[in-house]
């Protein structure tokens, strides 16, 4: 029985073959195309993360380069503090000076009245009897 009916289900069926051959191997492309886009965004992903991570090392790298407020809040006291300390000491100093030069200068004055009053000759005396009081 290979009549003409049995050659076209024949060639029918070589063309369902081819078809199917052609549908199998369009399919296994698909998958094919779609497991690479698949790798290429995993890869991506993948190299995001990785520069995130870089980022994050960085940044904490940075911070630790930085005063936090809570040691600034410390430290920034203390050093006022300290300031206050010798800027009062320093006053009380310039203070003492003050006085110091207050009475030189009192005596400055005190020597120029008496040069004043006795004259150059009368200075001399004081010196001299000065400088022989010092001699046994």
């Amino acid at each position: 029985m290979t009549g003409p009916l049995e050659g076209e289900r024949r060639r029918q069926q070589a063309q369902h073959d081819k078809e199917h051959e052609v549908a199998e191997r369009t399919h296994r492309r698909e998958h094919e195309a779609e497991q690479k886009a698949v790798e290429l965004a995993v890869d991506g992903v993948e190299r995001r993360l990785d520069e995130l991570n870089q980022l994050r090392k960085e940044v904490v790298l940075d911070r630790s380069q930085f005063v936090t407020a809570g040691t600034y809040g410390a430290e920034n006291q203390a050093l006022k503090v300290e300031f206050r300390g010798k800027y009062d000491a320093l006053g009380a100093r310039i203070d003492a000076l003050e006085k110091v030069l207050d009475r030189a200068e009192g005596a400055v004055n005190t020597w120029r009245a008496i040069a004043g009053f006795l004259g150059l000759g009368g200075v001399g005396a004081i010196i001299w009897a000065i400088i022989q009081s010092g001699r046994p």
